[in-house]
């Protein structure tokens, strides 16, 4: 006896788990049964005369935005069959011939617009999706020409968390003497010494529910709160990196449903 599972990428769910014998037949009628199943999703779909659907890809926790890119029919089946995709067309076909190939994308779900002509890839890269090895295509703001900051200040908190992670580690490679002033100096000083900057969170957290305990006013909480970063210094210095704690948060609290 075997047990068959089917994930489907548009949400994942429990499709068959079905106890079926080894003989063949009984094996591809059930496969016939998910393939329509994965069809009647595929039929949801808009798709513009030459066979294709817009996609844009997502960051699952930061929310980024990765690229732009489309797909047909055969292509959006394969995705929620396996999980992972890979976009070829936004790279130079030079690149693509001397076999430096795009890294894959964990689908984490797989989301259709309201009027089924577009879709949004969620998910977690395996590395760069652009192929100026950036993140994310979209790197080129257009207020910053207008030294507009708005557009920084609006950014996700954990989209702020991950940009803060390169800062920290150039502090941990960067010489003392460079760093001149500010908290950017005393990072460096707490991460030259990992039992201080140990004791230091110790005692931010301490803090942090201190404002809670003697009601203070909301704006100190928060800025008790942001005082915690100090633990992505303590992560880098274990040469760890904060997608391993969001990744652990993700499975602890963001069942799939």
């Amino acid at each position: 006896m075997a047990v068959l599972w089917f994930q489907c990428g548009l949400k994942e769910m429990k499709l068959a788990s079905v106890i079926i014998s080894q003989t063949e037949n009984a094996q591809w009628c059930t496969v016939k049964c998910l393939m329509r199943a994965v069809e009647a999703r595929l039929d949801k779909v808009k798709w513009n005369e030459k066979g294709l659907a817009v996609a844009i890809v997502q960051d699952a926790d930061t929310r980024e935005v990765l690229m732009q890119t489309v797909v047909n029919r055969e292509i959006l089946a394969t995705n929620i069959s396996s999980r992972k995709a890979t976009f070829y067309n936004q790279w130079p076909l030079s690149l693509l011939a001397e076999g430096k190939i795009p890294s894959s994308f964990n689908i984490h779900n797989i989301k259709l617009s309201c009027n089924g002509d577009s879709l949004v890839y969620i998910g977690k890269p395996d590395g760069p999706m652009c192929h100026t090895c950036s993140g994310t295509c979209y790197h080129n703001s257009l207020l910053d020409s207008f030294n507009n900051h708005r557009a920084a200040q609006n950014r996700p908190p954990l989209a702020t968390l991950y940009s803060l992670e390169p800062t920290i580690t150039w502090l941990q490679q960067a010489k003392v003497e460079t760093i001149v002033n500010g908290k950017p100096a005393l990072m460096k000083q707490l991460m030259l010494n990992p039992m201080l900057l140990c004791s230091k969170i110790r005692k931010e957290v301490d803090e942090l529910c201190q404002t809670l305990r003697d009601n203070e006013e909301r704006s100190r909480t928060a800025s008790k709160m942001a005082d915690v970063y100090q633990a992505m210094a303590l992560l880098r210095v274990g040469d760890l990196k904060l997608e391993g704690s969001v990744e652990v948060l993700r499975k602890q609290f963001l069942p799939v449903r």
